[in-house]
């Protein structure tokens, strides 16, 4: 949804056609043993080179573009490491998932990333191969050359080899659950082979838990676990292992790894000291999960058994604080604002605010959001955190102006979009991974036809399927803008432009606002502010209705809908749509040829034929079968603010109401006592709000001055309905009396 869509972009549709070609070449050859591999030698000498010839280039690496392609989706591995067979590079077949082996290998090059991290790896028979690991942690997150290291040796689960782009082989791994580290300390060490072990280490688990310590100095978390973990393994003392237990829950806490730091916490009571440090990072470990009851409770106890504790008191304080946000939606907007300004990413400590609304059961369309009562227009439904958010900075914000343009690829679904979609499943992917107790919720999410993998365990350790992920994202992603403010609408009034396409290179996954289902006649609109989603009712709505957004800009043509809406499979039957599917082809051709009309008479916004433009309305507006209220005309409304404003500062108020009301009534608004001059008795009010669309408040505002000279009585109902409006827009209201000063054109 409002994710930068190029699947039709001529520019980038030659990337898919040839990754398509590439693929149907390489499936002629499934199940070959290559008799051509390059030696190892060969392929380190050839790596070798590569990294000369990057570091010596002299292109200009301040703008790059990343292409990522979805391969063909298969299920990670879920059988148990006990139960699988070795394999040897040399026997692989291309094209082939060796379900039920295992491949051991060992990293003989320094890593290089591009979309993979990639490195030159061999058996233990000497025999080469590249290596293309997926969906690691990314560099601002994790630098690439401590995920994989030269002498690393790696379990390979159900080992892919195939042909790569260059048209060279090697092995893939997309599922980050089927790839393990051996270690000379760690678990399956007796797998490796002794000539890979190197000279054997003497270190007590003192000497390791001081190594930790040394790394979680140097922010290496990664490696203080390993460190700490080797340090347990060789301790038999109770209370030396409740010590490293509490560093390692440390370790876990900074590496986001909640769920393990949480597991390291518990039972740590032996000890006064390591007792007062567990409930301070258990605490922490929930408030990351964003369970703030249970990060209050260890946080409560902390500050009452240990009261000197330095953090558990604004610790408590934040976690109570959270917790009220949970159930008010008293949203102190202004503060939020004065943050964001200086936080990048955009990410902002506050919890998700859930409205009069629950998940239920939608006929035919999976789950969705219903209303638990009444809903007025303008309340607010949901204020909800990002499950996963990926900040697209511009290059203003980035070292010397650098810009990165990426681009995912699926040549199955034949999509293709641009921003941060790539990353977004990666963090994704890398959160479940080390969180599986997130696994549950985000699985919930809808995902198509694919079937994932029966088992989410496998050897104690968390399986997760990056298909199913990329399906979940696919389906449910918000391209979203930092601010939803009204610079977003701005253009609109400078320029006259009766539409603005929506591009958001940012983007995130919201688990509960994803439950919404699409209808082009909305009852709710959707706005952003960081890594929060703020959704707000746009009409009075029933106790146990159902809301909806639209996933896509509503095009009033019943076909092309259906073609914007074919990823999540359905049909939009809404008043907008079923009107264009049972209307006289002769009345929609008569439509489409007047909106082409009125597109070329709004052209050159300078010399606009009025007369002409109103009767072209007129023509368009009659060639529909039922009213406005049942299927709003939503692509002339602009056009009638466009003509309200030119009115306005023509000095005739009286053509600018009837235009700004004539544009709401176009969108199914009903309402009464509005036109000038104003009738005494009948005050301004509301009867229905209609079809929502940015640019309802700029109707209103036109309204309000209006009347400032010629119906003072009516200026505070049109003010309170044009802030009302504006809230819808943009989540929130604090920012009109700037955007839109009493006396100040429009």
């Amino acid at each position: 949804m409002d994710v930068h869509d190029v699947s039709t972009d001529q520019q980038f549709f030659p990337h898919l056609q040839r990754q398509k070609q590439t693929l149907e070449n390489a499936k002629k050859r499934d199940g070959e043993i290559p008799t051509d591999r390059k030696s190892t030698q060969h392929l380190i000498t050839a790596t070798m080179l590569s990294h000369l010839a990057s570091s010596m280039s002299t292109m200009d690496m301040r703008h790059s573009l990343h292409s990522s392609f979805v391969p063909p989706p298969y299920l990670p591995s879920t059988t148990f490491l006990a139960q699988l067979q070795p394999i040897y590079i040399r026997e692989l077949q291309l094209g082939v998932h060796h379900r039920g082996r295992y491949l051991l290998v060992r990293v003989l090059t320094i890593p290089t990333r591009m979309t993979a991290i990639m490195v030159i790896v061999e058996d233990e028979k000497g025999d080469g191969s590249t290596l293309q690991l997926y969906q690691q942690p990314n560099e601002n997150i994790r630098p690439t050359a401590s995920v994989v290291t030269r002498g690393d040796v790696f379990l390979l689960k159900d080992p892919f080899f195939k042909i790569m782009s260059d048209g060279n082989y090697g092995l893939r791994v997309d599922h980050v659950s089927d790839l393990i580290r051996i270690t000379r300390h760690g678990t399956y060490r007796e797998l490796m082979p002794k000539f890979w072990k190197g000279p054997k280490s003497y270190k007590s688990a003192d000497d390791w838990k001081l190594q930790g310590n040394d790394e979680v100095g140097r922010e290496e978390y990664w490696s203080a676990i390993e460190s700490y973990s080797t340090a347990l393994e060789l301790s038999t003392d109770d209370e030396e292992k409740q010590i490293i237990r509490l560093n390692r829950a440390l370790a876990h806490l900074r590496n986001g790894d909640f769920d393990a730091a949480l597991k390291d916490t518990k039972g740590l009571d032996l000890l006064a000291r390591t007792k007062e440090k567990a409930l301070y990072r258990m605490g922490q470990a929930y408030y990351q999960l964003e369970d703030y009851s249970s990060s209050k409770a260890a946080m409560q106890a902390l500050c009452d058994q240990f009261p000197g504790h330095q953090g558990g008191t604004p610790e408590l304080a934040r976690s109570t604080l959270r917790i009220a946000e949970e159930t008010t939606a008293k949203i102190d907007f202004k503060r939020i604002y004065k943050k964001i300004s200086k936080l990048r990413p955009p990410h902002l400590d506050h919890a998700t605010f859930t409205g009069p609304i629950v998940v239920k059961e939608s006929p035919g369309r999976g789950q969705g959001l219903f209303t638990i009562r009444e809903v007025k227009a303008g309340e607010l439904l949901l204020f909800e955190k990002a499950f996963a958010h990926c900040y697209a900075a511009p290059p203003e914000e980035n070292d010397n102006g650098a810009s990165k343009t990426s681009i995912l690829i699926n040549i199955h679904t034949n999509q293709m979009t641009m921003g941060t979609q790539s990353d977004l499943i990666t963090t994704i992917v890398q959160k479940l991974y080390k969180n599986p107790s997130l696994v549950p919720k985000f699985q919930e999410l809808y995902h198509g036809s694919y079937q994932p993998a029966d088992a989410t365990v496998c050897d104690d350790k968390p399986v997760v399927d990056t298909f199913l992920i990329e399906r979940i994202v696919s389906h449910n992603v918000f391209g979203c803008p930092t601010l939803s403010t009204y610079n977003s609408l701005k253009p609109l009034l400078e320029t006259g432009k009766a539409e603005q396409d929506i591009v958001n290179h940012s983007t995130g996954i919201w688990l509960k606002a994803s439950k919404i289902n699409h209808s082009c006649m909305s009852n709710c609109h959707r706005s952003f502010i960081g890594d929060f989603q703020i959704v707000r009712a746009t009409c009075n709505i029933p106790a146990d209705t159902e809301i909806h957004f639209c996933y896509r800009t509503p095009t009033g043509d019943f076909t092309e809908m259906k073609k914007e809406l074919r990823t999540w499979g359905f049909e939009c039957k809404c008043g907008i749509c079923e009107e264009s599917r049972t209307a006289p082809k002769s009345l929609l051709k008569k439509r489409k040829d007047s909106s082409m009309n009125l597109k070329r008479i709004v052209a050159n916004v300078k010399a606009i034929d009025l007369q002409r433009l109103e009767r072209q309305l007129k023509v368009y507006e009659s060639t529909f079968t039922k009213s406005a209220t049942a299927a709003p005309r939503i692509h002339i409304f602009n056009i009638y603010i466009q003509l309200a404003r030119f009115w306005g500062q023509a000095q005739m108020p009286k053509e600018s109401v009837a235009m700004a009301l004539k544009g709401l009534e176009c969108l199914g608004f009903v309402i009464h006592g509005a036109q000038l001059p104003a009738t005494a008795g009948k005050p301004f009010h509301i009867e229905k709000w209609g079809h929502f669309q940015d640019n309802v408040d700029q109707a209103f505002v036109f309204l309000r001055d209006a009347y400032a000279v010629f119906a003072p009585q009516l200026v505070e109902k049109a003010d309170e309905c044009a802030k009302l409006a504006y809230s819808m827009s943009v989540g929130e209201d604090v920012t009109f009396d700037t955007v839109y000063k009493r006396g100040q054109k429009v």
